[in-house]
């Protein structure tokens, strides 16, 4: 809102139109890149899930080396939750990836779907 209110206030005083354009011009860009980093997060979710997914299909054809080898998780909502001051080493074993989403932390544990939706939320558009 207050950001609207600057901008009528920029439009307002001034005279030259070129600049009103240019004025316009960055405001457009501004939010297409507001949108853009928004559909980027939503787009590795999604292509996230859907590996995950294709994956928990084809392990589906081999139970025992599913059972063996790959651990998933039960689909409740408190193990989907992320607590911040839980042992690295305890959350490397229920998790996918770091809380930073840098990291790797057990390549053989495939997330539900709860845990991908959680996935880079906190991550913010590098400038």
């Amino acid at each position: 809102y207050t950001a609207s209110v600057q901008y009528r206030k920029k439009v307002s005083s001034m005279r030259d139109p070129r600049e009103l354009i240019k004025l316009k011009r960055d405001a457009v860009v501004k939010y297409c890149r507001e949108i853009v980093a928004k559909l980027a997060a939503v787009s590795l979710r999604v292509q996230t899930f859907h590996i995950c997914r294709g994956l928990r299909n084809a392990l589906n054809d081999f139970p025992l080396v599913r059972d063996a080898y790959f651990q998933s998780s039960n689909f409740s909502l408190e193990d989907c939750a992320i607590n911040e001051g839980d042992d690295e080493s305890k959350a490397s074993q229920s998790s996918y990836l770091s809380n930073d989403g840098k990291r790797i932390m057990n390549l053989w544990y495939i997330p539900n779907f709860l845990e991908i939706m959680q996935l880079f939320k906190d991550e913010k558009e590098a400038e």
